[in-house]
């Protein structure tokens, strides 16, 4: 019964990037909200769900040095999901304190990015719970003033075990205001700049995660979603976002911690996402 209690959590999922890299903006203060419907167990005999998903991150630049530029960014965060069904309601909480260091090399035409994680992702999660532990590494070159690659590799101790990633990070700025950027697999967003106050594009997204659960269980979830966007700058300094998407190749996995699970039938469905940003524009 416990078991089943927790599959329900099943939901559409937001991944979290490294922060503040990959991108033309550096969030200072982000705050959003997903809510979508969903569904478990076969088409023809599913359980209907309402499921919300809630963040709060900062990201506290520290610069330690000036030339050659070192910056320490420390980018906790908290988070969970709410999953409400007919006879039940579930959540899940997370907390996760990343810490980035960026080092400027070869007069900023070479950069590094090493990144340690700390997360806590569990059922009512407490700084108590398990601790998950990640790690970055990332070394970007400046081909051109429109374009930037970044290479490197990410890897975490998951509930289900060891999972590594290579990384490729990307932004390529065209003449007409567009902008894609992105670190794959992760996330890949096109941007354009419609006027002074207003943004608009398309995103990818694609993250794995891992909660634990009670009886020394786990939760896995893989996500992918697609979807288009607005910003509104109302300030310059403040961003309203509103986006509405489908999630693709959706996969849960559940079972015993460092096993590899039992696959739990779940179905694509469509999200919305509001959020508002204390943000930095580094293309203004």
């Amino acid at each position: 019964m416990i078991r089943s209690r927790y599959i329900l959590l099943v939901i559409v999922l937001l991944g979290c990037g490294l922060p503040g890299y990959g991108q033309p903006f550096f969030d200072l203060l982000n705050a959003r909200k997903l809510m979508g419907p969903g569904s478990l167990g076969s088409p023809s005999a599913g359980r209907n769900l309402r499921s919300e998903y809630d963040l709060l991150a900062v990201n506290v630049p520290v610069p330690l040095q000036k030339s050659p530029s070192r910056t320490l960014v420390l980018a906790p965060y908290a988070d969970r999901w709410l999953v409400n069904a007919t006879d039940s309601n579930l959540a899940l909480r997370g907390y996760g304190i990343p810490v980035n260091l960026l080092w400027s090399l070869d007069s900023s035409r070479w950069e590094l990015l090493t990144s340690v994680i700390f997360r806590w992702n569990a059922f009512e999660a407490t700084l108590r719970d398990p601790s998950q532990y990640g790690m970055a590494v990332m070394l970007g070159k400046r081909y051109s003033n429109n374009l930037r690659l970044r290479y490197g590799i990410y890897a975490n101790r998951e509930y289900f075990g060891r999972w590594v990633l290579p990384l490729l990070g990307v932004d390529w700025t065209w003449k007409n205001g567009t902008r894609v950027f992105g670190i794959l697999p992760a996330s890949l967003t096109w941007e354009r700049h419609l006027s002074k106050h207003w943004y608009h594009g398309f995103t990818y997204r694609s993250a794995t995660t891992s909660y634990r659960i009670p009886e020394n269980r786990y939760l896995r979830i893989n996500e992918t979603q697609f979807g288009a966007f607005v910003d509104f700058y109302p300030l310059p300094f403040l961003a309203v976002n509103a986006e509405a998407g489908h999630s693709l190749f959706r996969n849960c996995r559940a079972g015993l911690v460092d096993t590899r699970g039992l696959d739990v039938p779940v179905r694509d469905t469509w999200y919305l996402r509001f959020g508002i940003s204390i943000r930095k524009r580094l293309d203004r």
